[in-house]
């Protein structure tokens, strides 16, 4: 006998017993009208908006496939900024939108190329049990980095070419959870602080980016470590926090927070309850890692070690510049860390040797001179596509990869490498602007 209860009415009553709200299962609102849309605005001197012929010749069909872009369906144009929907999470990753920023903000028809090689030999490199693995006992790690690649190209557990590859990788990384929370394999290096934090950011970005979302035990006992267990406290103020750190006896490191903070501005985005104390704390933290010296006009330098404000590194200023524009702060307000770590790391350079690369600093670089724009960006962007594009390898088994050169390559690995690579080259649409908002 059929039921006469509709079935939104009965996925309501069985989520029920799973705490997962009605309105979440309602039928989405798929009006253009009815969609929250960030404006970001065009300089006076941009490019024409690029049409749907144009994108279609420039662009293989391999990539035509993986975008989901289909001959006669309607680019939208600017008007005002790039209309963005606000859920799911990152859709400016998607389709169209993220081609249009790729064409505005200065990426190419080669450098999508790059990105979709890249995972195509990642895809291949995975293990039957959805893992991928680094060279020194980095497992955990090195998946996450590759789940985040995937995921920056809008590859989800549900939806696009991979996805039956991040959904193994995902379910991995969730069996590799302990009982206190974190995500790691004893005896693993970096200690419990870079698998947990990749971890637990790669498994937020990919609850955010689910279209619906059910309660996630093991990302919420993720989170919950890393606030309440993996979070040091202040010496000083046992009911305030500070940074992350590689394990409970070691002090807290920039490295570690920067990714540990992306972390949980993902579940922000997601939807999940993050105390602001957490947010306070990596404030401070950046505070007591700064060089406290202002320039002429009363700023601050903007200058950052990992561990203390004594010993000042670029690569850490790099990072901390790019926390910082993420809690607010203004990308002007950071010219001078910003040119601090131009100066002293350079623009992205891959010599024949390797021995210029540093991916680290190139990711973190990347990202806070994105959301500087102008001339920044523009420098920054035109060396990043020259260091890498071309010294993707081609032919052979290891077509699609990139070598394993630069500092902590020899932990990664081929896998970790070629992550990081991607990466980088999906900058142009891994994350908005934050003063375009």
């Amino acid at each position: 006998m059929k039921s006469g209860l509709p079935l939104l009415t009965v996925l309501a009553i069985l989520a029920s017993t799973q705490g997962v709200h009605a309105e979440e299962l309602s039928e989405p609102d798929v009006s253009v009208d009815a969609l929250e849309l960030p404006a970001i605005e065009l300089p006076i001197d941009a490019p024409p908006t690029p049409t749907f012929e144009r994108l279609w010749v420039q662009t293989s069909s391999e990539i035509r496939d993986l975008l989901y872009l289909k001959r006669g369906e309607p680019i939208q144009q600017y008007c005002g900024g790039i209309r963005i929907p606000k859920r799911p999470s990152f859709p400016q990753r998607l389709g169209n939108a993220r081609q249009l920023l790729v064409e505005k903000f200065g990426g190419s028809p080669q450098t999508e190329e790059a990105v979709l090689r890249g995972l195509k030999w990642l895809a291949k490199q995975q293990q039957e049990d959805g893992h991928w693995s680094g060279s020194q006992k980095s497992d955990v790690a090195v998946t996450s980095l590759c789940v985040l690649a995937f995921l920056g190209a809008g590859q989800t557990e549900t939806y696009g070419r991979y996805k039956r590859q991040v959904e193994g990788a995902v379910q991995w990384l969730s069996k590799q959870q302990r009982k206190d929370g974190s995500i790691c394999i004893p005896g693993e290096s970096g200690d419990i602080g870079y698998s947990h934090a990749l971890a637990g950011a790669a498994l937020c970005e990919a609850h955010a980016m689910l279209p619906y979302r059910p309660r996630n035990s093991c990302v919420e006992r993720a989170l919950i470590f890393t606030v309440d267990k993996f979070q040091e406290v202040n010496p000083g103020d046992p009911d305030a926090k500070l940074g992350w750190h590689y394990k409970a006896d070691a002090p807290a490191d920039l490295a570690i927070s920067s990714l540990c903070f992306m972390q949980l501005k993902t579940a922000k985005l997601a939807q999940m309850w993050v105390t602001p104390a957490t947010f306070d704390g990596m404030i401070a933290f950046l505070d007591s890692l700064q060089k406290p010296q202002k320039q002429a006009d009363g700023q601050r330098l903007h200058r950052y070690g990992f561990a203390d404000n004594k010993a000042l590194d670029y690569r850490a200023t790099a990072a901390a510049c790019t926390c910082r524009i993420f809690l607010g702060w203004k990308p002007d307000d950071l010219k001078g860390g910003i040119s601090y770590f131009l100066k002293e790391g350079g623009l992205p350079e891959w010599d024949e040797k390797g021995s210029k690369v540093d991916l680290f600093y190139w990711y973190w670089g990347s990202q806070a001179c994105f959301q500087a724009g102008g001339d920044t960006w523009k420098n920054w962007n035109e060396a990043l596509k020259t260091a890498l594009v071309p010294k993707q390898i081609k032919e052979g088994a290891d077509a699609g990869s990139w070598d394993p050169v630069g500092p902590n390559s020899e932990i990664w690995g081929r896998a970790g490498q070629t992550a990081l690579c991607v990466l980088c080259l999906e900058t142009y649409y891994r994350y908005l602007r934050q003063n375009d908002k």
